[in-house]
């Protein structure tokens, strides 16, 4: 059977990377593990999706662990990236280069409240904003329509980005 999820916490540990992630966002009757070691040495063979998720974490991702990344999506894997850059530094946010090699980036501005999908106000507990760069589907905005929660194909595979004060 193949591993419905993967969640990556050799960068950083959060409540949503110990199986919550899986059990409250994947149905079905899949399995989901955690990796603990090298994110490029990880066989992804066996897998549909991979969940990144950086805060404060001192640990950066290196090339290739992006490059082990991009060619899983290529692949047609899919890949969901979570952080918050707001009031931070954004360049020097360690899963910045991950997001940017998608087209993707998490800035440094607060995100206005409401956040809505569509009509619909979603529960925010707060974050940063994104910038978008080629062909994205955004999925949910602040109160200034500016991207919360967006996504795209890339290549064979997807990849959703998102501030994680939509998710927990």
């Amino acid at each position: 059977a193949r591993i419905h999820s993967v969640s990556d916490i050799s960068h950083e540990f959060t409540f949503y990377m110990d199986g919550r992630f899986f059990s409250q966002y994947i149905l079905g009757n899949g399995a989901d593990e955690r990796n603990w070691g090298t994110l490029w040495k990880l066989d992804l063979s066996n897998a549909n999706l991979l969940v990144l998720a950086s805060g404060m974490t001192e640990v950066p991702y290196v090339q290739k662990s992006i490059d082990h990344v991009k060619k899983f999506v290529q692949e047609g894997g899919a890949a969901v990236i979570l952080s918050d850059a707001r009031g931070l530094d954004a360049a020097a946010l360690p899963i910045q280069p991950m997001a940017q090699a998608f087209g993707a980036e998490f800035r440094p501005e607060a995100a206005q409240i409401p956040a809505k999908r569509g009509d619909e106000e979603v529960t925010f507990r707060g974050g940063g904003v994104l910038a978008l760069k080629g062909s994205w589907t955004t999925v949910v905005k602040d109160a200034k329509d500016q991207p919360l929660l967006a996504w795209r194909t890339f290549e064979k595979g997807r990849v959703l980005v998102g501030a994680r004060g939509l998710f927990g």
